[in-house]
């Protein structure tokens, strides 16, 4: 396969910048989860180790819309959008706005998730460590 890179391929700058922001907001949440229950660390191994296998990274999407199956795992899976948005522009040269939307939409839930997670944690966090 050829890919022609072209200057779409400059949105990769915000999105590694907007998956800073989320690993940020992820570490917030699982830092306040894990300190209060231990179990937490190898149940959110398995989940990533999951959604590896379901997110089309070994795999392309493409090859699979006429799978139902398939299709469900990708509208409802908020890795494949958060991988999109830096795929899409790289090897396809456009950028398709309902995936950034989306994107955005569950960075946001992130954000407000995560703060609310950690408000309601903070003061108790050095107990449980």
């Amino acid at each position: 396969m050829k890919f022609h890179v072209t200057l779409f391929a400059l949105y990769a700058i915000p999105v590694l910048l907007l998956w800073m922001v989320n690993g940020f907001f992820i570490s917030l949440l699982c830092g306040a989860l894990c300190a209060r229950f231990r179990d937490v660390t190898q149940i959110i191994a398995s989940v990533i180790q999951i959604a590896f296998f379901i997110t089309p990274i070994m795999w392309f999407a493409h090859d699979f819309r006429t799978n139902s199956a398939a299709k469900v795992i990708l509208i409802y899976n908020p890795f494949y959008y958060m991988l999109e948005i830096l795929r899409t522009p790289v090897f396809s040269g456009s950028m398709d706005t309902q995936t950034l939307i989306i994107s955005l939409l569950i960075s946001a839930a992130l954000a407000v998730l995560s703060f609310v997670a950690f408000a309601r944690t903070r003061g108790r966090i050095a107990f449980w460590i």
